[in-house]
């Protein structure tokens, strides 16, 4: 992500709410807070909301993680709030009925989920009785099996005789404890309450925020904030105290002073991804993923795993523990760049794989066994080999490309971060992550420490407890001056995505000036497509003007269609063309601004062709020329982006032919291919399409071939490329697993299209309008003109993620082996900003 945003704490804008805690549970320690039925009179049973925000640790897909409990002793019947296989499920009444578990699925633990549940037995209508938001948005679609509670049902909360109790369950199995963070928990006794009394949507980003409860609690309720660190007997001064003028205390029980942490849904700091790893020698992942066991003892192979956020610009530092068990210190410690597929197949390697990023020309790092450092292969001498307990300090400069490595605050080879010199390496590029391996022991481990925790765990608790020069963080070590903590409320203020692209829903009603409102800008490029049936996809923009239709799925030339017939300040106006308003039949338009219509813009004459008008916004990286041919190779055409476009798609306005897309990933010479997006082919090598020649910061290339360049032909461009928290274009390669890579975007995506280039496959669209929660499977196809298809389980689906999608199955549209695929992906919300999805 980008460098340092001020020194402020909190994550959005100065002056907001700050939430400075969280309690972290760790599942195998049997952690909880409890409030024994012995210490409560009872509430009311029928009427009440709790409201809390967690963030998932290890284990994501495990059968049973409960947030919170209210049960009648060791073995009797509970209330519960908990994940249950990804799925959000709340019991109320017994197992049968008041048991309501989400279709959608919660697998992100790189940011905060805020869930609110509020019930109302009273209610006349069933589904009033139980009302699940997440992120403010209420969950209505449930698996067949649940059910409401019966009216004027009493449930466990707030029951005289239940024991209520978070982090963890009486159930007699004793497996079904929460791994990850709390923060934030709000009990209301006696009120059915909506999200809106505990968050907001914030004005600028669209993110949903916390702010404070300020209303009544009743008697039964209580609020944590976690922020007294003391552990055992309930009071003031422990971990489970009540802020809510209640005292309504609660004992915690194996959890530590040092499970007190400093990340939370203001602040939120990097930890380790349990989605990217290795597959075969899989990584065990603790301690609210900062802890990484290596869990075998396969002799020399590797147990890779890289953390939630990267860096691109700024500086940056972190630590790393040493365990103090068999083998730790062969332990590998570095960065990688995210951008490279490379990495990402490395990662979600199925081999039983020796290597580490740093044996390749995409990762920069430290052996801790030999004390040497490594890059493309290629190690040299740079320091000792540590010891079990000691504390590697890294310092990534990227304004620079540069990176320093310290054993127990001494930074090797007389380095000097703060000074910039003598560093380890300094060509670091793209978009760097931290990567940690250990190896040879199933015990070996490593503790992180981005900032939010200096004891490490527990693992050594002597530290200065220093923070960065921004007043952020808790490390061991003194950060260098000028280096941060890699939490998101250090990353710079991103571009804001809700003024440059969106997506919208409507219903055609095939009447003439049907408004289309709810784009949050005046849109130069609409793409749009028919959901309910077979039907062509449709694109206007300003640039060509209004009523000029192009095809996205055909081989044809622009037509006169009213399809748009005026944009506007927050949308456009449809006229009464079946194609984008039949009636009754439900839409979805892919909006984009750029630099304004025609009228507003001129002739971009950088390139030999003279563009008759480009629009162009270079805050988006995004611009529309249009120009006419003259079938000469070696012919430019200039973009206005002044950065190099990553997606380059042309089309022919005069005359039917191909779609023809550049992509910046699509080979390691993609000037010498092409993709047709209006077919499922794969890549072609066709030297007379880009002439061979890559796009440079003010033009792209043409050759003779009358798709992109016929003489006197007139055609249309669309050029782009990546902007930091708004939009990303790359690739990844797949490998036929149920665990598919994971591909960091640096924000949660709200449109992604991707296509196979190795092989036949359709181009895939989804978006957050058509699927707001996981899994996003109502995919449209670029090339084709079929109604919305809703994928089968586990065969071509996506998770979007705060950070970025992972690929779910092990099929050919999205994860064949060793195929490669290239996306396409625009935000919803800046990863500086991002809820958990």
């Amino acid at each position: 992500m980008s460098g340092p945003f001020g020194s402020s704490q909190w994550m959005y804008k100065s002056g907001d709410y700050e939430i400075a805690n969280s309690l972290r549970f760790v599942d195998e320690d049997v952690p909880e807070l409890l409030w024994p039925a012995s210490a409560h009179s009872g509430g009311n049973r029928r009427t009440f909301t709790h409201s809390l925000w967690v963030k998932r640790g290890l284990s994501i897909t495990s059968t049973h993680q409960v947030i919170f409990e209210a049960r009648d002793g060791d073995d009797g019947s509970s209330d519960n709030i908990k994940f249950e296989n990804g799925q959000l499920c709340v019991i109320y009444q017994d197992g049968t009925l008041g048991r309501l578990k989400s279709t959608a699925l919660f697998f992100d633990s790189s940011a905060w989920y805020h869930i609110v549940v509020a019930v109302d037995t009273t209610q006349g209508t069933n589904t009033n009785r139980i009302k699940v938001y997440v992120n403010g948005v209420q969950l209505t679609s449930f698996t067949d099996a649940n059910t409401y509670m019966d009216q004027n049902a009493d449930t466990r909360t707030s029951y005289a005789s239940s024991d209520q109790q978070y982090g963890n369950s009486r159930h007699p199995d004793n497996d079904h404890g929460l791994d990850g963070y709390l923060a934030e928990v709000n009990f209301v006794d006696g009120l059915q309450l909506t999200p809106a009394s505990f968050a907001e949507t914030d004005d600028d980003y669209g993110h949903w925020k916390p702010k404070k409860y300020a209303g009544a609690y009743g008697d039964e309720g209580y609020y944590l904030d976690f922020k007294s660190s003391g552990v055992g007997t309930a009071g003031t001064t422990t971990i489970g105290a009540d802020r809510s003028g209640n005292t309504n205390h609660f004992t915690s029980d194996n959890v530590a002073t040092t499970d007190q942490m400093s990340d939370s849904p203001t602040v939120n700091f990097a930890t380790l991804n349990p989605l990217q790893h290795f597959v075969t020698n899989l990584p065990t992942q603790t301690e609210g993923n900062l802890k990484t066991i290596c869990g075998s003892v396969n002799t020399g192979s590797k147990h890779c795993i890289a953390a939630t956020m990267a860096m691109t610009s700024g500086k940056w530092y972190f630590e790393v523990l040493i365990g103090n068990t068999t083998n730790s210190h062969f332990s590998h410690i570095g960065v990688a760049n995210a951008d490279n597929d490379l990495f990402s197949q490395l990662l979600s390697t199925t081999a039983n794989s020796g290597n580490v990023p740093w044996d390749n020309d995409y990762g920069w790092g430290f052996d801790g066994y030999n004390g040497s450092k490594e890059h493309d292969n290629t190690q040299a001498s740079y320091g000792s080999q540590v010891s079990l307990g000691d504390i590697i300090g890294v310092a990534v400069d990227m304004d620079n490309g540069k990176i320093w490595f310290a054993e127990n605050n001494t930074w090797l080879a007389s380095g000097d971060p703060a000074a910039g010199s003598n560093e380890a390496y300094s060509n670091l590029a793209g978009t760097i992550v931290p990567v940690v391996s250990t190896q040879d022991h199933a015990t070996a481990f490593v503790t992180m420490n981005f900032g939010q925790d200096s004891t490490f765990s527990g693992g050594d608790t002597s530290g200065a407890g220093a923070s960065d020069g921004g007043g952020i963080g808790d490390f061991y070590y003194a950060p260098p001056s000028g280096f941060l903590a890699l939490c998101a409320s250090n990353f710079a203020e991103p571009v804001k995505p809700s003024e440059y692209f969106s997506n919208v829903l409507y219903t055609g009603n095939q009447n003439a000036n049907l408004a289309i409102t709810g784009v949050g800008f005046q849109p130069d490029m609409v793409w749009g497509k028919n959901r309910s049936s077979e039907s062509n996809h449709w694109l206007f923009d300003s640039i060509r003007g209004v009523t000029k239709m192009l095809a996205p799925d055909l081989e044809a030339d622009e037509e006169d269609q009213s399809g748009i017939t005026a944009f506007g300040s927050d949308g456009f106006t449809l006229g009464n063309w079946i194609g984008s308003t039949k009636t009754n039949e439900n839409y979805v338009a892919w909006n984009w601004k750029a630099g304004g219509s025609a009228a507003a813009v001129g002739s971009n004459t950088d390139g030999s062709i003279n563009t008759t008008d480009t629009s162009v916004s270079t805050t988006a990286g995004f611009s529309i020329s249009t120009f006419t041919g003259n079938a000469t190779s070696g012919a430019t055409v200039g973009h206005g982006l002044g950065v190099v476009p990553e997606w380059v798609m042309v089309v022919c306005r005069s005359t039917a032919g191909n779609w023809a897309i550049y992509h910046a990933n699509n080979t390691a010479a993609p000037a010498t291919d092409f993709l047709a997006l209006e077919t499922t082919g794969a890549t072609a090598d066709v030297a007379n399409i880009w002439n061979d020649t890559a796009p440079t910061s003010s033009v792209f290339s043409l050759g003779n071939n009358a798709a992109i360049n016929g003489n006197n032909e007139t055609f249309v461009a669309y050029c782009w490329h990546s902007v930091e928290g708004f939009s990303k274009f790359g690739s990844w390669i797949g490998n036929a697993n149920d665990v598919a890579p994971f591909i960091y975007t640096g924000f949660r995506p709200a449109w992604i299209m991707w296509k196979k280039t190795s092989g036949t496959e359709n181009w895939f669209i989804v978006d957050n309008a058509r699927t707001p929660h996981n899994k996003a499977n109502k995919q449209l196809w670029a090339n084709d003109a079929i109604a919305e298809q809703t994928s089968a389980a586990g065969a071509s689906e996506l998770h979007i993620l705060s950070n970025g999608f992972k690929p779910t199955g092990a099929g050919g549209a999205m994860n064949g082996n060793e195929a490669t695929y290239v996306f396409f992906a625009f935000a919803e919300t800046p990863f500086k900003y991002s809820n958990a999805r």
